[in-house]
């Protein structure tokens, strides 16, 4: 509207220098000179609106913006909380499970060591078992030979019962002495 405004001053001005006449020239210039103001006014008008919906587009971005990243920070707030609990409940399954891996290696270790008392008693119940097998052994044979010697002696029998009884007892007390020295 402003530049139509500029071309009709530009006429009347262009036909007034045409007609050469001062009244023409003076009703030319008071026209120009309203059209250059109304076609300014006009222009700074339309400037303001301009920057004034500019403005409000502006603030209407930035509202935009604004929620936007609420709802982003909603999010990372959320999705950090999530983490946290994940990492929370990772670290408890961890603590929890080297709780077990120590008791089961306690129980392990325990395990081993009765296993090796184990061991070691069975080792001495064989070499008990070895020597009293041995000892059996022997007083079978002493026996014999006792018998052997008692059928051809012509003692009393009831002396001889006591004196075989009595070497017996010593023999029998000096083994028990004897295993009670390596059991200590």
């Amino acid at each position: 509207m402003a530049v139509g405004i500029l071309v009709v001053a530009t006429v009347v001005a262009v036909s007034a220098l045409l007609v050469q006449s001062v009244i023409w020239l003076s009703v030319a210039v008071v026209v120009t000179l309203v059209g250059g103001i109304s076609a300014t006014r006009i222009v700074y008008t339309e400037m303001l609106q301009d920057r004034r919906e500019s403005a409000a587009q502006r603030a209407r971005l930035a509202d935009g913006n604004r929620t936007s990243s609420v709802a982003l920070s909603r999010e990372n707030i959320a999705f950090a909380e999530a983490m946290s609990r994940k990492v929370k409940g990772r670290d408890k399954s961890i603590n929890e499970l080297e709780g077990t891996i120590r008791l089961a290696e306690k129980r392990a270790s325990i395990a081993e060591h009765r296993a090796r008392h184990e061991a070691a008693g069975a080792k001495e119940a064989n070499f008990a078992l070895a020597e009293l097998q041995q000892r059996v052994q022997d007083a079978k044979a002493e026996l014999v030979d006792e018998l052997a010697v008692w059928e051809g002696a012509e003692f009393d029998t009831v002396i001889d019962l006591m004196t075989w009884e009595e070497r017996v007892m010593t023999k029998g007390e000096l083994a028990t002495l004897r295993e009670e020295k390596k059991r200590a």
